[in-house]
Parts: structure tokens; sequence; C-alpha cells
């Protein structure tokens, strides 16, 4: 027979240890478009590339496009190349988004700093939600 306190612990073990990693959550939150800059080859110059990433909580993931000319996303494929969809935070320091292995260098609550584990260029995800990212055509960190 159990114990009520191992059972409590049990409860609590159970409780805390399936909840998603804060980073998984804030990517996945609904609304949510990470518009992608690459580093130029400028030092610390990063420019968009007009597409960016809406994580789904699922694993799953869509690429879009910004359309200026409707300040909306639209899901984005390539008819000659079959695309991986999908994404997972392996742990607090490395992530998979499609078939690429990225190095985590920072987060916070609307910005992620990644290294292609193959180079040493940073790639740049920031939140934009439902804003415009005509400011943000180019900057430097």
């Amino acid at each position: 027979m159990i114990k009520k306190s191992h059972l409590s612990i049990l409860l609590l073990f159970f409780l805390f240890g399936c909840g998603k990693h804060p980073i998984e959550s804030k990517l996945s939150e609904n609304g949510n478009f990470w518009y992608i800059f690459h580093e130029n080859n400028d030092k610390n110059v990063y420019e968009n590339i007009n597409y960016g990433y809406v994580f789904i909580n699922n694993g799953n993931l869509d690429y879009r496009n910004y359309d200026f000319s409707t300040n909306k996303t639209n899901s984005f494929r390539m008819n000659d190349v079959k695309q991986i969809m999908k994404w997972k935070l392996i742990n607090s320091k490395e992530i998979q988004i499609e078939h690429k292995i990225y190095s985590i260098k920072r987060f916070d609550k609307d910005t992620l700093i990644l290294t292609y584990q193959n180079s040493n260029k940073n790639r740049i995800l920031i939140n934009l939600k439902n804003k415009n990212p005509r400011e943000l055509i180019r900057f430097k960190l």
C-alpha cells in the first residue's frame, strides 16, 4: 500500500514533470509569428528574409512569408522540395527546426538567438505577433 506522502510526491512529480519548458511554451503561444533575421557579412548586422515561423504546440511548424501589401502572413510551401515542417526543443540549449539543429545562444520574451551547429553565423527570431515588420528590415545588435 502506498503512503499518502508518497502519493502526494508522485502526484506533484507528474504535475510539474509533464509541463512544457518555458521556451516551448513561449514559442508556441497562440498568435506568435517568429520573424527570421540572418547575419549578413557585416559583423552583428542582421537582415530579415521576409519569412518566419509559427511554432505549433504539437511539434508542427508553419513556415510563413510576410505580405507587406496586406499586412498579413501566408503559409509558404516549396513544390520542388519536401519540407520537414516539424520542430522540437531538444533541451534548454538546443532546438531542432525542420532538419537543422541550432544552439540556443539567448532567449528572452520576444527574441531567440540561434547558431546553426555547422556554421558560426547567428539566426535571430523575433516574435512580431501581428506587428508590421517594416521597421525591422535591418538592425544591429
